[in-house]
């Protein structure tokens, strides 16, 4: 009689968990949106893409509990930095950071360990001075309340004419845009050290830009209109790293993820799941897709 019962419960809970529809908590994530595939899709409509609003790509923190994006927030076209974060299971309202509002403030990224966040700005570097350029700019996180006060970047790197998306290595090694190309400064006792290309095979006859970095630099994602066979004025590419250093050549990442106007500003989530990217279609609007491709065409990886 037990062992009938027992059979019975058990079935029971095997139509409770398969019958359900495959909306879960497992492929669930970020305001409770449905989780992509292998084709790209808009990121959380009128929560984070609003149209002529987006202009960088999403950051994710360390424990992938926080998000941070920027948007435009006035007609002169100045950008503010804005960010939600997972509470109790639930996410926050979009709001402004503590130290963005003011300047036209771009991209932010979150570094790797989480404890500071980097970001573009045209707001003066000196006092009661005006600002002709943009500049990277950093805090540091003081709690999970809010931040530091934003400090430049050394000379070394705001003295070169930057733009758009960067992005910062596990070992704090800056890769950004510049006009020849992008560039790598290396982190050397807590200092910047001059930029030099990436390498030749990212840089050769095209201009790359807007370059994601993985955490142990075995790979990079960017954007470029200049290579063969681009589905769009602006297409993403990778390329990876071998044993000894080498790049490999640039891969387009395909039809499911490139479209026919543009796309710019990759980044993936700190947990290498998801690649956010920015797709311009008449207006600027965040994408996601699955990330397995970073394995997947990898030609190291037998």
């Amino acid at each position: 009689m037990k062992l009938g019962i027992l059979i019975v419960m058990c079935l029971m809970v095997s139509i409770k968990t398969f019958g359900q529809p495959t909306k879960s908590k497992n492929n669930q994530i970020f305001f409770n949106l449905e989780t992509p595939g292998d084709s790209a899709i808009l990121f959380a409509k009128d929560i984070v893409s609003y149209p002529f609003m987006n202009h960088s790509s999403v950051s994710t923190s360390a424990d992938m509990d926080e998000l941070y994006w920027s948007r435009w927030y006035d007609d002169e076209g100045r950008e503010e930095i804005v960010f939600s974060k997972n509470i109790d299971n639930k996410w926050t309202q979009p709001q402004k950071v503590s130290f963005s509002g003011i300047y036209s403030d771009d991209v932010p990224f979150v570094s790797p360990d989480g404890k500071k966040l980097f970001f573009l700005s045209r707001r003066p570097i000196q006092p009661n001075s005006k600002s002709t350029k943009e500049n990277i700019w950093v805090v540091e996180r003081l709690d999970e309340q809010g931040w530091s006060e934003p400090k430049p970047l050394t000379q070394v790197i705001n003295s070169k004419q930057l733009h758009w998306q960067f992005s910062i290595a596990g070992n704090g090694n800056l890769y950004y845009s510049a006009d020849e190309g992008m560039k790598l400064a290396r982190y050397i006792n807590e200092e910047y050290i001059d930029p030099v290309l990436v390498c030749e095979e990212l840089n050769t006859k095209y201009t790359g830009g807007h370059p994601f970095i993985s955490r142990d630099e075995t790979y990079i994602i960017f954007a470029s209109g200049k290579l063969k066979e681009t589905f769009g004025s602006n297409d993403l590419y990778i390329g990876y790293k071998d044993s000894k250093g080498n790049w490999s050549d640039p891969i387009n990442l395909g039809a499911l993820i490139n479209g026919k106007k543009g796309e710019m500003c990759p980044m993936v989530s700190s947990n290498e799941k998801y690649l956010f990217f920015v797709r311009y279609d008449d207006v600027f609007n965040v994408y996601w897709v699955k990330a397995d491709f970073i394995k997947n065409l990898n030609p190291y990886i037998k």
